[in-house]
């Protein structure tokens, strides 16, 4: 019998500095509150295609299976402006 799906959504805001960690190797888990309340962890590559120079910004839909992530989809994402351009 195969696990049921289900998605978790998620807001993520990660800034370039904190993606810096990752790739030093210092970090690599996401860890968030969901919109329904749970702390969801999952690994920062999972959102390779949401990184900007600027970080990660938005809500994703983290769709699971049992407690195996299939997949991510992005819902929306925050266009970031840096301060020297607003």
């Amino acid at each position: 019998m195969t696990p049921r799906s289900e998605s978790i959504i998620v807001d993520v805001a990660i800034s370039a500095d904190q993606l810096a960690e990752h790739y030093r190797g210092r970090a690599r888990d996401v860890v968030v509150r969901a919109r329904d309340g749970r702390i969801v962890r999952f690994p920062l590559t999972a959102l390779r295609g949401a990184v900007t120079r600027l970080g990660v910004n938005g809500t994703f839909e983290l769709v699971v299976e049992g407690r195996r992530l299939v997949r991510v989809v992005s819902i929306g994402r925050e266009r970031a402006t840096p301060a020297a351009n607003r």
